[in-house]
């Protein structure tokens, strides 16, 4: 296979600090860089990178005084998934439970589901992003020939 891995997956946040501490305290990623620059609008942009163990980066960005590119409801089409040990996943569960009852508030907008290949969790950051927090149950799930006889049927399917 060519492609290594995901250098980055970039969101974007309504304020960086707030987002930078979350990601740091909540999931223990490691704040590595950041940047100012100006987009095609003339707009300031703060760039920053949290590293993952495998030094791949989460990519943040703020654009200064816009508060209106949100919409939470987009799970679906909208959220990026975590990979660690059941052990890892386990804990932050129980941590932003323990944050739910001190905010009275629900980060986590789905409990454990069982996806048949990985388990796992749905929750929002500060910004209103979706993350999943995911686990393999079943390591081997992943095959060309299935994948290719799925995507066969629902392309018939919609005929």
């Amino acid at each position: 296979m060519v492609i290594k891995k995901f250098n980055h997956i970039a969101i974007m946040v309504r304020n960086t600090s707030e987002s930078i501490n979350f990601y740091q305290d909540m999931l223990g990623l490691e704040y590595v860089h950041g940047l100012v620059f100006k987009n095609s609008n003339n707009q300031r942009v703060f760039h920053s990178f949290l590293a993952l163990e495998d030094r791949s980066c989460l990519a943040l960005f703020e654009i200064e005084g816009n508060d209106t590119y949100y919409n939470q409801n987009k799970i679906l089409d909208q959220h990026f998934a975590l990979e660690c040990s059941k052990e890892y996943v386990d804990i932050i569960f129980k941590k932003i439970v323990n944050i739910n009852k001190k905010r009275k508030t629900n980060l986590i907008k789905f409990g454990f589901q069982d996806h048949g290949f990985v388990n796992s969790f749905y929750f929002n950051d500060p910004s209103g992003n979706w993350l999943e927090l995911t686990y393999f149950c079943d390591p081997w799930f992943f095959s060309k020939k299935n994948a290719l006889d799925e995507l066969k049927k629902w392309e018939q399917s919609k005929k």
